[in-house]
């Protein structure tokens, strides 16, 4: 069953109100895909989304991680020894 949509949003703030919408209706267990090209608006629209489920004002970008560390049987990395 496709449910996909393309919304045309004129500005950030508009898309903001989007994600604070978006966020009003999403339930345990639902998926929202994004797509699109560079600066197109999908981190603006995807930290609405947190900030309305979570109250975390500017929440850093759901895109990347600064670091990242990957536990290991015996050690974690990146390890220096």
């Amino acid at each position: 069953m496709d449910k996909s949509q393309t919304i045309s949003l004129p500005d950030l703030a508009t898309t903001a109100k989007l994600g604070t919408a978006l966020a009003s209706v999403l339930r345990p267990g639902d998926t929202v895909l994004l797509q699109g090209d560079l600066g197109m608006g999908k981190t603006t629209l995807a930290r609405a989304v947190i900030e309305a489920l979570t109250g975390i004002a500017d929440a850093p970008s759901p895109t990347y991680t600064i670091v990242q560390t990957y536990p290991l049987a015996r050690r974690s990395l990146p390890d220096r020894g």
